[in-house]
């Protein structure tokens, strides 16, 4: 794929048009597909069976949060360029994790402006108030194998976001 970015419908938009698809796009299309995202703006917004697929919680011994993705779609998140993470509250009346990208453009789009993106995944109370008690500083990602509808062993780390406490 040429220079691109990642347009407020999800779509890439590419100085030619829309061309091959971004693993996070296709990854975002098929939450569509089933109700379970939708857009404002440039956020993407999770309902909950598409928060399913995260494990969000704490590291004690390490004391910072982790956010667990379903190994099938590691790759996706992976190939966003994730920049920060942010522990929300009060926002629409909901707690949340939200992983920001500063500039979504893919490839070699310097032609066109950085445009940023960020995915809102809903918490409940509970995790929601253990996580809160993590100093800010980091949040790991990791992605957990699952079987059988289970994860199956520990995470394995893909990538650490600076991320903090933000109540609205």
């Amino acid at each position: 794929m040429r220079s691109a970015a990642i347009g407020p419908e999800g779509r890439i938009a590419t100085a030619n048009g829309i061309q091959d698809c971004h693993p996070f796009e296709l990854w975002v299309a098929g939450c569509l597909r089933d109700g379970a995202v939708e857009f404002q703006g440039d956020d993407v917004v999770l309902g909950e069976k598409a928060a399913a697929r995260f494990a969000p919680g704490i590291d004690r011994e390490k004391k910072m949060a982790v956010l667990g993705i379903v190994e099938r779609d590691a790759e996706p998140m992976r190939a966003m360029p994730w920049t920060s993470a942010a522990l929300l509250s009060g926002v629409n009346g909901r707690e949340w994790i939200a992983l920001s990208a500063k500039d979504a453009r893919i490839g070699n789009a310097k032609e066109m402006a950085p445009r940023q993106i960020r995915l809102f995944i809903p918490l409940d109370l509970v995790v929601y108030e253990a996580v809160k008690e993590m100093p800010d500083g980091k949040i790991q990602i990791v992605s957990l194998p699952v079987a059988d509808g289970r994860v199956t062993a520990e995470g394995r780390p893909i990538m650490t976001l600076p991320f903090k406490k933000i109540a609205v």
